[in-house]
């Protein structure tokens, strides 16, 4: 009976968190600036959680960079050019750049700051500390950061076939490894990590992921990608998702913990359900950029 109560548990808040995810996406670029907004807060607060098991990370400064870092570069993409009238291909170039600008200002300046005030702080193991808080920015804000850029509209309008496509493969690519490791799965992946990832499972989900990657096509349209780049990005987001997943599953061991949080009952904490994001991000964001520049 229990288990039956756990199940549809799962279930029911497992719709009610797709619901609110896809529909921020879906809605508009705003929307999705302030959900997302909301898990950088909540992974923020999860990490400090975890990371406190083991360390003492700077909570104040953590909770400023991150919060303070995102929102100021949502800031900045949230300005509509169209919606003022200013659709001027110079006004966008401006845009873009004081975007790039603030974000490297952001990724020299929040990191430079924990690492001062880490040695004002009394305590021992200074520099253990000042790893872990200066890793809480670069872990959470930092991918966050060039998601929201990668699809804002700086250059047209705002397509939320973009970062939908995104989060539907790496729901399919975990979906898939998962499915597979089951099926087939006889050799550990990382055993002193994760007891449940296989090699079997891994490879498979990249390949499965790849090949249902040829109908986005006609299924996201309004991208306008090529099948061969659909194949290449759903096989970097697959292939990165694993070492980003490990990557918690990593903190989670060092702190004797099973779930990041309990924000989602029956799914865990926001960042069992983002980490996979906290890697992809970057790759997916120099991708992206490297092909609309071909």
């Amino acid at each position: 009976m229990a288990a039956m109560s756990n199940f549809w548990q799962r279930v029911v808040f497992g719709i009610i968190f797709l619901i609110i995810m896809m529909g921020s996406i879906i809605i508009s670029f705003p929307s999705f600036l302030l959900v997302f907004g909301v898990v950088v807060i909540l992974a923020t607060r999860e990490y400090i959680k975890i990371t406190s098991m083991f360390a003492s990370p700077n909570k104040a400064l953590l909770y400023i960079s991150n919060i303070t870092s995102y929102f100021l570069v949502a800031a900045i993409l949230f300005i509509d050019l169209d919606s003022l009238g200013q659709t001027s291909p110079f006004l966008k170039f401006i845009k873009h750049f004081i975007t790039g600008r603030l974000f490297i200002f952001l990724c020299l300046f929040f990191p430079v700051l924990i690492m001062a005030a880490e040695m004002f702080r009394k305590g021992e193991n200074q520099f253990y500390n000042m790893v872990f808080s200066v890793f809480g920015f670069t872990y959470i804000a930092v991918p966050f950061m060039l998601l929201i850029q990668t699809f804002s509209p700086v250059i047209g309008s705002y397509n939320f076939q973009g970062p939908l496509s995104f989060f539907l493969l790496l729901w399919v690519a975990d979906t898939f490894a998962y499915c597979w490791g089951k099926m087939i799965g006889k050799h550990k992946l990382v055993p002193h990590i994760s007891g449940g990832k296989t090699w079997e499972g891994t490879i498979g989900g990249i390949v499965s992921t790849m090949a249902l990657s040829m109908v986005f096509p006609f299924l996201f349209p309004g991208l306008g990608h090529s099948t061969a780049e659909w194949i290449v990005y759903a096989g970097l987001i697959a292939t990165f998702a694993v070492p980003s997943d490990l990557t918690e599953s990593l903190l989670k061991r060092k702190a004797g913990l099973k779930d990041s949080g309990n924000t989602i009952p029956g799914h865990g904490g926001i960042l069992d359900r983002f980490d996979s994001v906290l890697l992809t991000a970057p790759v997916i964001y120099i991708y992206t950029s490297i092909i609309q520049h071909l």
